[in-house]
Order: structure tokens, then sequence, then C-alpha cells
């Protein structure tokens, strides 16, 4: 396992590399991840949309991962739908293990998934799955989100995002 710098300074790396080829940059990302961040119990589908906000600057590339049951589950969430209409949510079959099919969705784009999960248990089936795990910290403080994703430092800076409201769960 690598250590965390030599981890980011790799991330760092791949990245430049393939912008410097011209490469597109492809996100996929965890969306029940980021919904839970910090173990919270409500869903806030802002998170999600200023996220892609935040990615858009870098790629039109953005695929949004949530397991299938979040369409009737949310079906009259307004900010759930604005997400559907951008044709980034795809949803993980109810009989498919999540993470392994994100695993699967950014290795077969050769993108990167956005998510702070470290996926141990695939590690030794997808070695190159802790090289292309960007880990993010999104903070919800005084109605305004704020976005860092700390191995892309050097290529993304912090975000701010306006909170309208919340969904409560």
């Amino acid at each position: 396992m690598l250590k965390s710098t030599e981890l980011n300074n790799e991330v760092l790396y791949i990245l430049k590399k393939n912008m410097e080829e011209g490469k597109k940059l492809s996100f996929v990302v965890d969306g029940l991840n980021v919904l839970h961040n910090n173990k919270r119990r409500r869903i806030n589908f802002k998170r999600l949309i200023y996220l892609c906000e935040f990615l858009q600057k870098y790629s039109d590339e953005i695929y949004i991962l949530l397991p299938e049951y979040f369409e009737y589950k949310f079906k009259d969430s307004n900010d759930f739908k604005n997400l559907i209409d951008s044709k980034r949510i795809f949803t993980i079959p109810s009989n498919e293990n999540d993470d392994l099919f994100i695993i699967e969705f950014a290795t077969k784009l050769n993108g990167f998934i956005i998510s702070n999960d470290r996926f141990r248990e695939f590690r030794e089936d997808y070695p190159t799955v802790e090289k292309i795990t960007l880990f993010f910290l999104i903070i919800e403080k005084d109605k305004m989100i704020h976005i860092i994703i700390p191995s892309l430092s050097q290529l993304i800076t912090k975000e701010v995002f306006q909170i309208d409201e919340e969904v409560n769960v």
C-alpha cells in the first residue's frame, strides 16, 4: 500500500499526464458515499449538484452512480429530478455490489472515482483502485457547501456554493 503523500503524487502525475496528452478526464462519483459524507443521516442532493458543477470545470464526463431504489425513494425531490434531467445519474441494479459496480464502471472508462471509500476488499482484484480514487471533503457550514479534493489541490482549488434547502430523511 502506498503512503498518502506517494499516492497523492501518483494521482497528480496521472492527472497531469492525461491533461498534457489531451485525454478527457472521466469522473465516476460514488453518489451514496457523497450523500452520506460524514455519516450524516439527512440526504442533501445539493452536495451532488455542486460537486458536479465543481468537476465540470475539468470534464463533461461525470457519472453519478446511485442504487436503483433512489429512483423510487426520492422521486418527489426536485433536486433529484434535476440530477436525473442532467443525464448524469446511472443506477446500480439492486442485485449488484455497489462498490464493485463503481470500480468496474470507472475501470472501463479509464476514469477516476470520487469517493471516501478505500475499497480495501477489492484491492487484490483491482490493484489500481487506490490510484484512481480521489478523496473529497464537503463541509456544510452557514448555509454554504465547501468542496475540497485534497489530492487535486494543485489542479483543482476549493469551491464554495450557497445552500438553498436540504432534503431530510
